[in-house]
Formats: structure tokens, sequence, C-alpha cells
């Protein structure tokens, strides 16, 4: 017998068993812990990889089934009726979403003069009312974006002439 590092006596291991390359390459691959302490190391959850917490799991399977799942979830977690409390789960599960996709044409942009067309036509959709200054200024940046890149091909064309 021999004391495990709590202090526990432990049963030692057979005293015949040996070694073969089948049992050293078929052992398990090293958990994340510290050998001295027996704690993860810093950085490592001790979870597997790809292994999803609770919330990402409800919120894809309300994403499957959302009314049906989330009155239940509200009526077995919140029995009492409290509804401050069922808004704030609800809240949870769903967060507001900040972000949305949003549908309109834009021309072909292939040239600067293209770029500023573009432009033109975000700000009129924006004075519309069609897209929020928000999403206006994020349209803007992508098309200036777009610009810089048209221009670096346009100087490496350039530079490729000469």
């Amino acid at each position: 017998m021999s004391a495990n590092r709590r202090g526990q006596e432990v049963p030692n291991a057979a005293p015949d068993r040996t070694a073969s390359a089948d049992t050293v390459f078929a052992r398990k691959k090293p958990s994340g812990r510290d050998a001295a302490t027996g704690r993860f190391t810093e950085g490592n959850s001790g979870r597997p990889r790809g292994a999803l917490n609770k919330r990402t799991i409800l919120r894809r399977a309300l994403a499957c089934d959302p009314p049906q799942l989330l009155q239940e979830y509200v009526r077995s977690g919140f029995a009492g009726g409290d509804p401050v409390a069922m808004r704030v789960a609800v809240a949870r599960l769903l967060p507001m979403r900040t972000d949305a996709p949003v549908a309109f044409d834009l021309p072909a942009l292939r040239t600067s003069a293209d770029l500023a067309a573009a432009s033109g036509t975000v700000i009129a959709l924006v004075a519309d009312g069609h897209l929020t200054p928000l999403e206006g200024t994020k349209v803007v940046a992508m098309l200036e974006k777009h610009r810089r890149a048209l221009r670096r091909v346009e100087r490496a064309q350039r530079a490729l002439r000469r």
C-alpha cells in the first residue's frame, strides 16, 4: 500500500505488470491537470473541446421550436409565476438583437465612382428612414474599406505596367 496526494492509502499496482508497446500507446491523453496539485492548468476549464454550456444548448433548442420550448422552460422553472423572474429568464435566454440584416440595392462596385454613388444611395436611405444612422454608418465604413482595397489593386496594376 502507498499513500496518494491526500494521504489516503491506495493499493500498489501489480509488481509483475510490465509496460508493452500496446499499453504505452493505448494510454489516455493528458488530462490537462497539474501533476503536483491535481488542479487544471491555467486556461484549461477541464471540459472536453466543443462542450457546450447549458445556455448555448437551450438557445439551440429554442431555435428549433421557440414558442413551445420557451413556455415549458418558463412554466417549469418559475412555477410560482413571478413575472419579473420570468422576464429576466427570457431576457437572458433571448437577448435583444443589436444588429439585424438589412436588405437594400446598391450599384455594382467596380470603381471609385461606383463607391461614391453607393455612398449617396446609403445616405438617401438613412434620410428616408429605411436605415438607421448606425446602420448607415456601418455600411459606409464597409464601402470605405472596399474603396481602399480597390485603390490597392489599382496601384498594384499600375506598378505591373511599368
